[in-house]
């Protein structure tokens, strides 16, 4: 019966030294952030509100309203802390839009302040070397990590990075 009870004193020796240094040791702090992740999709060129068939007379939607309701939040949470993002089509549906041929959408989106927009489908309706001059003229970060060019290279970037207060933040974008 020895040997078990020199076993256990041999086990609870290091065990205790351990949790023994750890308690000398400065404590760990948690730290909390938080963010607020905005997201919308399919704009389909809806810059003005509409009012559906089941609510006449209460317009919904727009661009001026969600562009008040982005900035309210903003003020809320602080700016630094919102993380706005689309999932594509933003283009195409819509007379003021289609005239434009996105430019109007476009110039929407940097006024809100987009950090990232995925691709869509109707992104791509004015064509590539359009939803490139878009993307330069407009500062609007595209993202898509499966639409690839020829080759296999990827047509825009895969993915956006932003840090918040205590964070940094990667969204990946799948078309």
């Amino acid at each position: 019966m020895k040997p078990t009870s020199f076993f256990l004193s041999r086990s609870f020796f290091p065990s205790f030294l351990c949790l023994f240094l750890f308690s000398l040791s400065p404590p760990v702090e948690a730290r909390v952030s938080h963010f607020t992740l905005l997201f919308t999709n399919d704009q389909l060129g809806q810059m003005e509100p509409s009012a559906p068939s089941n609510l006449p007379g209460n317009p919904v939607g727009g661009v001026s309203r969600r562009m008040a309701l982005i900035d309210k939040i903003r003020q809320e949470v602080g700016p630094s802390s919102v993380f706005l993002v689309d999932g594509g089509n933003l283009f195409t549906g819509t007379a003021l839009s289609d005239l434009t041929k996105g430019e109007v959408d476009c110039a929407a989106y940097k006024l809100m302040g987009y950090d990232a927009v995925v691709l869509g489908e109707h992104d791509f309706d004015e064509g590539e070397k359009a939803l490139l001059g878009f993307e330069k003229d407009y500062k609007i970060h595209w993202i898509s990590a499966n639409a690839v060019m020829t080759g296999g290279q990827n047509f825009m970037q895969a993915y956006v990075l932003r840090s918040v207060p205590g964070l940094r933040i990667g969204i990946i974008g799948f078309s």
